[in-house]
């Protein structure tokens, strides 16, 4: 995906509401920033509650070598995302319709990614939960965190509950990443039945 084709898909993306109302440069400038601080730049990624194609779209503008799938509850902002892939050829990446605890729990998807993204999917507890079961041992989740107090909200019990550990978290002008490893299964009650997570959160 190229500049131009980046600007236009993420454009159309705000006219339909799918991204926040910031400045288009600045939240750009966000995903590159996090994409700079990404731990690896190869194998399956999976961005989960993708929404509007925030920060996918501006990785796949970069050069590397992930094979895209972008996961969304919203029909109509998976609508729009097959739309994309569809246009750029050869159905360039995959959409999945559907919630992340359900999603999580389907065989074709279990222990697939070598890492998961997550920029505004929810608290870290429900993030870690949600992600889990998708990342293959010696995978990585990368989270968009905040400025501030980012370390105090990753439980590092409720990480190896999880079978993940925190590795370090990176800070830049735009954007906070979190890189957490998955590094053991985990108790297979994980994740927990669809809605669980956010209103009963781990920590």
């Amino acid at each position: 995906m190229n500049s131009e084709q980046l600007l236009k898909y993420l454009n159309i993306s705000k006219d339909f509401g799918f991204l926040s109302p910031k400045e288009l440069e600045e939240q750009i400038e966000h995903s590159l920033e996090l994409y700079e601080m990404l731990p690896i730049y190869n194998g399956e990624l999976l961005d989960i509650g993708a929404g509007g194609g925030l920060p996918s779209l501006v990785f796949m503008s970069r050069s590397n070598d992930f094979k895209y799938t972008l996961l969304d509850a919203m029909r109509k902002r998976t609508d729009f995302l097959e739309s994309i892939s569809l246009e750029l050829g050869r159905k360039s990446f995959n959409v999945i319709n559907g919630r992340a605890e359900e999603v999580a729990l389907q065989d074709q998807y279990k222990m697939k990614f070598d890492m998961v993204v997550a920029r505004g999917f929810g608290p870290p507890a429900t993030t870690a939960e949600c992600a889990c079961n998708f990342l293959k041992i010696d995978g990585f989740l990368f989270v968009s965190g905040r400025p501030e107090d980012e370390k105090s909200r990753w439980s590092t019990k409720g990480l190896k509950d999880l079978g993940m550990e925190l590795v370090d978290i990176k800070d830049g002008k735009y954007a906070t990443g979190v890189v957490i490893r998955k590094i053991a299964d985990h108790d297979s009650k994980y994740p927990r039945r669809d809605g669980v997570p956010r209103k009963k959160p781990l920590w």
